[in-house]
């Protein structure tokens, strides 16, 4: 699908528990790419409709939670400084035990300037989702190590 950028990786933990710390205040600041600062989260993050708001790189970004079937997906829309997106989180078992975690985004440009440069900005955005699902597995099993 045009405008979309996904990326996979095997995380030790069963789907609850991945899910679970992913979708974290923790979770975020660890894969997040970048600094980050979290001004608001409702109390029901990630149940539907339950929103966060966060600061990055300059700019500020607004998510809102549209589909909640965990552990095995979370769907958001999220706002930001360049295009609105659908962010999906899938957490699908493994037969030999742990998960597959896939995050897929889906850009939507609502702007003529982002849409003139939306083919270099989706390159880039694989190569931040690819980053960031690596490092939201490598959380997942560094804290499974730990307890």
């Amino acid at each position: 699908m045009k405008n979309t950028a996904s990326f996979s990786a095997k995380c030790n933990v069963r789907p609850d528990i991945a899910c679970k710390l992913i979708l974290s205040v923790d979770g975020l600041k660890a894969w997040w790419i970048g600094n980050i600062t979290i001004s608001h989260m409702d109390e029901t993050w990630p149940s539907p409709g339950s929103k966060m708001v966060w600061k990055a790189g300059g700019g500020k970004f607004q998510a809102e939670i549209t589909e909640d079937s965990r552990p095995a997906k979370v769907v958001m829309k999220v706002n930001t400084p360049s295009a609105d997106s659908t962010i999906t989180h899938s957490f699908d078992l493994l037969p030999e035990g742990g998960t597959l975690y896939t995050k897929t985004v889906v850009g939507i440009f609502r702007t003529p300037i982002s849409r003139f440069f939306a083919k270099p900005m989706m390159w880039m955005l694989q190569k931040f989702v690819v980053k960031e699902v690596k490092k939201a597995a490598q959380f997942v099993d560094d804290l499974n190590q730990h307890s």
